[in-house]
């Protein structure tokens, strides 16, 4: 059993939680075992780009707590994954886990629980750690496979509201790909996204599948509305990766919020996806955004 602290290499962390929550005796436990830790501070520049701090952070500690700040802990969790950081998420024993962080290392405990709290984590000091990318075992998820009902079998589906929408559908179709037009949502709000696309010839990891919401002109300030919308779908479905396809030029903004949802003109899209480069592209600005580059 384990009883007391072990040798590690580790020095500081970077806690995923609700703002404000009481972390119980979390940060006891930490600063016991000689680690320092932070958190994204209330400060609005701080809240939308956390990576810096996770990227100074020897590993990563997500709290869930069954709310819609579950979300911004996933995406967070996913930026830790993609700089090689240690994860360990720290949940509820009666919350369920999304089925794509079952490659993390998981602790269904109160934070509460001193006891508990403090086994688990000399439980994750102490294990081999391990690039979660390179674990290839097969994980069950509740995303749905493209459909394959023989035409004449299927019921009506939903068609594209838009001609925007339409020639973004077509532009899947002739790379190969297949799409369901506004696929249903468990979100609380039913917000459905326009479509949920398979594109597995440009990069099955990323883009098999994903989601896509397609916009005419965009503002500003809408900006993050639409993407809080996308990542409550993504973080019920367990998709990975969502884009906002635009008519027009999209609008300038900040560093990106989630480096998991992407921006992209209509010309570009059409451009990328001819060329077989949107997969390249997407993993590129992905690494950008989680490194903070522009």
């Amino acid at each position: 059993m384990l009883t007391g602290p072990r040798v590690h290499t580790f020095s500081n962390c970077f806690v995923s939680a609700p703002t404000g929550m009481d972390l119980g005796f979390l940060p006891e436990i930490l600063e016991a075992r000689g680690i320092g830790w932070e958190w994204a501070k209330a400060s609005a520049p701080e809240l939308a780009n956390p990576y810096s701090a996770i990227r100074r952070a020897d590993f990563f500690v997500g709290v869930l707590n069954g709310t819609r700040t579950d979300y911004r802990v996933i995406h967070e969790t996913g930026a830790a994954a993609v700089l090689a950081k240690p994860v360990l998420l720290i949940m509820s024993p009666l919350r369920k886990l999304p089925v794509d962080l079952q490659r993390f290392t998981v602790a269904h405990v109160k934070l509460t629980d001193d006891r508990a709290l403090r086994f688990h984590i000399d439980a994750f000091l102490s294990a081999p750690q391990r690039n979660v990318f390179e674990d290839r075992r097969p994980v069950l998820s509740s995303i749905p496979e493209p459909p394959s009902i023989p035409a004449g079998k299927r019921t009506q589906p939903a068609t594209p509201e838009s001609r925007l929408e339409q020639e973004v559908f077509d532009l899947i179709q002739q790379a190969g790909g297949s799409a369901v037009v506004q696929p249903d949502s468990n979100t609380p709000e039913r917000y459905r996204p326009d479509l949920l696309v398979w594109l597995r010839s440009q990069d099955a990891e990323l883009l098999d599948p994903a989601v896509i919401e397609v916009k005419g002109r965009v503002s500003r300030g809408t900006i993050r509305s639409i993407e809080e919308r996308l990542l409550g779908f993504m973080g019920t479905s367990g998709v990975r990766t969502g884009l906002v396809i635009t008519s027009e030029a999209v609008p300038e903004r900040s560093q990106p919020a989630w480096p998991t949802i992407f921006w992209l003109d209509l010309q570009t899209f059409r451009e990328l996806l001819r060329s077989s480069q949107l997969g390249p592209y997407l993993r590129e600005s992905r690494n950008r955004a989680v490194h903070g580059a522009r």
